[in-house]
């Protein structure tokens, strides 16, 4: 669980920055600068960075052995999994993260499956109304874009007599555009390259991921954020590589064809495509943008870029990876913190260290004094007027296999006669050996 909520910090980090230097910056990007970062928020949501890390290490750490002396202390806070040749144990840290990814998980199957559903209904309308393309000056166009952009794919032109705006479908086979009947050859060619580039910057893939991602992290607000600056700027982005060859009056069409074509019916039933204009929210911005963009570019945007990416992606490589420890011995059931309250300590290659612990029965203030306490109880005054200080009572216990166990209480302790009062349970520390 901490690996992916590394991936959803980095992510969230990213989301944040782009905010910010979208606000006060945004002029300065370009529309595909700026998806190209939103992109990368959405792979660090999926991308397991700090496995990878510990993956290169690892191989690193293969060809160029190093053995490192540490001492290791297991935590009942932490996971713990133990396998044993007669079984595993789990402690209660680790059941209660089993069970919350379970829930999770459980939502996250059940959102997914009713996208999908919706996914192949609306599949299944578009199919049942729609007839392959064979006029020449259309395919034409076709060849003649693709050529352009270097695209390498069967793509076939269909059209419908439903009321939608084009789209382009095909995540796994070749990918077909779909688009209303228009007579219009300059508004098709404008829509072929349109989707054209959908196609050549694989947003249908993109699209897939972005639905991944939200049913994933559906408790997460600014998943859904994150989903809908990726709509947005995805359609920016197309626009702008669409418009940077055309004229002024070209560009005027071009944001006209948006308009009319936002009159057609609502096609956002499917997660899985980015239709040509159907969002009225964005139309405004996509068309002040068309007639009025600076072309201006800035060598400072990409060390921002490069910047913005690296520091997010620090805490998903900050991650640690889960440590296996092999007992060559009998693994006693006692040494597997349960609760967490304990921890166990091992020391490597037994070398063991004396603890700071002079007696079984001792008391330390708060300044690091330590006091004997009688095994056998207070040595209490009934008529002293007690002067307590705070501080740490701990009990010693060694048992007959050489392993010991030290238990911690907030405690008491009056500074005239030696009363202790105990408060609450602060941990339990086993050690397979005992160093005391």
């Amino acid at each position: 669980m901490n690996l992916i909520f590394s991936m959803l910090l980095s992510s969230n980090s990213l989301l944040l920055l782009f905010i910010v230097i979208e606000h006060f910056m945004g002029d300065a990007f370009s529309q595909k600068n700026k998806y190209l970062i939103l992109k990368f928020a959405l792979f660090f949501s999926i991308l397991p960075l700090g496995s990878v890390k510990t993956l290169i290490f690892t191989v690193i750490n293969y060809y160029f052995p190093t053995v490192n002396m540490m001492d290791l202390s297991i935590s009942g806070k932490i996971q713990t999994f133990v396998v044993t040749p007669v079984g595993f144990s789990i402690n209660t840290t680790y059941r209660n993260n089993l069970i919350i990814l379970l829930v999770w998980f459980s939502i996250s199957v059940i959102m997914f499956i009713v996208c999908l559903r919706k996914q192949y209904i609306f599949r299944q309308r578009v199919l049942n109304t729609i007839q392959k393309s064979t006029a020449p000056e259309t395919l034409n166009m076709l060849k003649k874009h693709m050529r352009l952009l270097s695209i390498n794919k069967n793509i076939r032109i269909y059209v419908t007599n439903m009321e939608i705006s084009p789209f382009t479908m095909g995540l796994i086979d070749d990918p077909i555009i779909v688009m209303p009947t228009i007579s219009d050859l300059y508004k098709q060619e404008l829509i072929i390259q349109h989707e054209l580039y959908h196609i050549k910057g694989h947003d249908a893939f993109i699209k897939f991921l972005q639905v991944v991602v939200v049913r994933i992290f559906w408790f997460n607000p600014l998943v859904y954020l994150l989903d809908s600056y990726l709509n947005r700027f995805c359609e920016l982005a197309c626009d702008e590589s669409v418009t940077s060859t055309l004229s002024g009056n070209d560009r005027k069409k071009y944001a006209y064809l948006i308009v009319n074509l936002a009159s057609l019916g609502d096609s956002h039933i499917n997660p899985y495509i980015s239709p040509f204009s159907t969002n009225k929210n964005t139309i405004k911005e996509r068309i002040n943008y068309i007639l009025m963009r600076n072309s201006k570019k800035s060598q400072l945007t990409i060390l921002l870029t490069v910047g913005m990416v690296f520091i997010s992606s620090i805490p998903a490589l900050a991650y640690q990876s889960p440590k296996t420890l092999v007992f060559e011995g009998q693994l006693q059931n006692d040494y597997v913190p349960m609760n967490s309250n304990q921890s166990v300590t091992f020391k490597e290659f037994n070398t063991l260290v004396e603890l700071q612990m002079e007696y079984d029965t001792q008391f330390t203030d708060i300044d690091g004094h330590i006091y004997k306490v009688s095994p056998s109880g207070n040595d209490a005054k009934i008529n002293c007027q007690h002067d307590l200080v705070d501080g740490v009572y701990e009990k010693h216990t060694k048992n007959k296999d050489g392993s010991c166990v030290t238990k911690a209480y907030d405690a008491q302790r009056c500074r005239k006669c030696g009363t202790i009062v105990l408060g609450s349970f602060i941990s339990e520390t086993k050690y397979a050996n005992c160093p005391h």
